[in-house]
This record gives C-alpha cells, structure tokens and sequence, in this order.
C-alpha cells in the first residue's frame, strides 16, 4: 500500500520527546504513513544529551535526521544563537525533503526556528500543548508565536483549546486531545521500591522528595542563583532525602545544576543528583517519592496520576491548569519548608488521593492515538495555509 502522507516530527530536548514518543510511535506504525523523526538540539550535545538521544533509539522509532545545533550555554545569547543555527540548518533539509506536515510541540526557543521554518517553505504545521499559559517564563510568549504560525493545534485541556481559539485560530482546527505524555503510564513498569532506591543511592527508609527545578528563564541569573538556593535551604532543613534531576538546556540552567550537584556532593547520604534520570527512572521516582518539588510541568502534567502531592515553587508554572494535588509556594525558603510538611500529612494525601487529573485524555485510548487519527484526515491543500484572523466575538459587539 502507498504512503498517502510522510510526517515530520521534530523533537529537540528530553522534555518534548517524552510528549511526542506516542505519537511517533503510532505515526511508525501505521502503514498509511511515513515517520520522520528528526533529532536535535539537546538530544545530540555531548555533555548533557547523549542518554536522551540513546532513549530514542531504545524506544525503537527510527530517527530520519540527526540535526546537531550549537549548545545553548548558559546565557540569553547562547539560546539565540541556537534559534539561528537551527532556521540555517533546518531550510535546505526540509526544502529538498518536503514533509506533507510537520508536527512541533510546547514553547522551547529552538521551536520556534523549525516552525519559522515551515510557515516560509509552506508546510501545514500541526502543534501541541498550546493555548497554556506560563506565565513566569518566555516560554508563554513563544508558545503563543509558535500557535499564530502553525495550521492545526491539539491542546491538553478544552480551557486551552478556548485560548488557541481566542488567538484568532479557526475552531475547527482546534482538537482538545489531552496529554500524549500520560500515554507512557499505560505501559510503565516502575523499578521496584529497594531497587529504585539502591539505584539513587538512597535509603529506602527515610521519606523522599522528587526535585525538578529549572531556570526561570524571565529572571536575572542572580535571581535564579537565589531562587535555587532558598529551594536547596529548605530540603536541608526538613526531614527529606531527595533525589534531584537536572534542568533543562535553557540559560542559567548549568547554574541551577551546578548547585544542585554541589548539594549532592556535601551530603550524598541525603541528595542524589542526575543531569537525566531517564524514562523509566524519573517515572520510578513518581511511583515511589512522597512529593515532587520544583517548578517543572511533571508536577502539574505527571505526577496528579499518582496521587503525588506537588510543591510548585514560584511562579514558572503560573496560569497552568492544576489538579487539587498541587499546592503553590513563594520561592522563599520558610514558606517551602512549611508547605514541604503540610502536603504530607493525612488530610491533603486525601487531596491527592482524590483529585482528577485534568490532562488525562478527553475520549478513551491513547492520546498519541488519536492525534494520529485526526493528522490521517486533515487537509493539506494549499488553502490550509492561508489563514485568517478570526477576531473574538467582543469585537463585534
């Protein structure tokens, strides 16, 4: 049977991949498409990104192109130095070998090149999780540039579907789908608890925090030095032994990873610190920690799965939608150690017990599933492209 459309799916970054696996895993396997998978960014940078790309090839979906980019390094330059390699680097691959789509995912600032990319060289561009709102990031306002160039939107929530289409997008290229990434729950096998353990070096026998912490990329580095350290003041001071996974490749994220190591370092018997724990580890850690802390989309996306109680420390995640299990801390250090002891004690682990995940898929099956489904039966004429801004219903009045 012929391939009636080949699909393009960039992922750049340990973050976005974790989302897309799905998707490209049920893309690979249909035999009306065409998978192509191409790799970059952090994916391919020898110092931070070499377990993400190895995870890819474990995952067994067959990567088209690796596309290497300069390092982001640890300043605003370097990111903006990464977004114009990529747009050079990306042009000539996606002119000769034109996708019948491509599809992007979230707000990184490397995104923004591939779909710049698409819009010039006139290839339909699907996008996922838009519509939401981080509003202690830049990501919010790439996530919103990167809407405004792409053709169809599969958003995580029917809140966010209402925030692509108040845009300007047209509602009929709006899918409320939920979120790929709790796809991968259906098929996680967590490693067992004493084994987990012994793995981080940790005992299993003292109460455990997961910590994902990155840097708010909307703040001065010596704000987030400050901001790390009235994260690390406050583990150190309660009862917690934690197992820390690095941040993100975003400026003045060596930063936050060099103190996180640093603390690990002093008191091994208490922090464990990985720059990537993995798929199956870092789902392991939901399965088996007391808490997350941090200010990363695990604790709102992720962990109300697992009935998981989320400290989400500053405003990073502000204006997501949040399960019950989520509580909101100021980065000072007294208010998180407060809130480190309230999310366990019996009446809130009743909270996580019961709260419903608000990313969890808005129809039964896989998510990848039925993105895939809808990216089978889009059109791809020339019109697509051309689009309108369809102005709110206020403006009318």
């Amino acid at each position: 049977m012929a391939v009636e459309r080949t699909i393009l799916v960039v992922t750049t970054a340990r973050a976005d991949w974790g989302h897309l696996r799905s998707l490209a895993r049920e893309i690979h396997a249909d035999d009306d498409l065409e998978l192509r998978l191409l790799v970059s960014g952090s994916h391919l940078e020898t110092d931070s990104g070499d377990a993400t790309v190895a995870e890819i090839e474990a995952d067994r979906v067959p990567i088209w192109r690796r596309l290497p980019l300069p390092a982001v390094g640890d300043d605003e330059q370097g990111a903006l130095r990464t977004v114009g390699e990529a747009v050079l680097a990306a042009a000539p691959i996606l002119a000769a070998d034109r996708p019948d789509l491509m599809v992007l995912l979230g707000d990184r600032t490397e995104i923004m090149a591939f779909a710049l990319a698409a819009l010039v060289l006139r290839i339909p561009l699907a996008h996922l999780h838009g519509g939401e709102i981080t509003a202690g990031a830049i990501d919010e306002s790439i996530r919103h540039a990167v809407t405004k160039l792409a053709t169809y939107h599969f958003t995580a929530t029917e809140n966010y579907a209402a925030n692509v289409v108040g845009l300007g997008e047209d509602p009929a290229r709006v899918f409320a789908v939920g979120a790929p990434g709790l796809d991968g729950l259906r098929d996680l096998e967590p490693v067992d608890r004493p084994a987990f353990f012994a793995e981080v070096g940790l005992s299993v026998d003292r109460p455990l925090a997961l910590v994902a912490f990155h840097p708010v990329t909307t703040e001065s580095r010596d704000t987030v030095a400050a901001q790390t350290g009235a994260l690390l003041a406050a583990l150190v001071a309660s009862d917690l032994q934690a197992v820390m996974t690095g941040a993100g490749p975003d400026a003045n994220g060596r930063l936050v990873n060099s103190r996180l190591e640093a603390a690990a370092a002093a008191a091994p018997e208490r922090f464990s610190f990985r720059p990537h724990l993995g798929r199956r580890l870092f789902f392991s850690a939901l399965t088996h920690a007391d808490l997350i802390v941090g200010n990363s989309s695990a604790g709102i996306i992720e962990a109300p799965s697992f009935a998981l109680p989320t400290v989400n420390v500053g405003d990073r995640q502000d204006g997501r939608v949040r399960a019950a299990s989520v509580r909101d801390v100021p980065c000072r250090t007294d208010e998180i150690r407060r809130v480190l002891d309230e999310v366990r004690n019996d009446e809130f682990q009743t909270v996580c017990r019961g709260a419903v995940n608000p990313y969890l898929p808005s129809r039964e099956g896989l998510v990848g599933r039925h993105i895939k489904e809808i990216l089978k039966g889009v059109s791809l004429a020339p019109s697509v492209l051309k689009k309108r801004l369809r102005p709110s219903e206020e403006h009318h009045a």
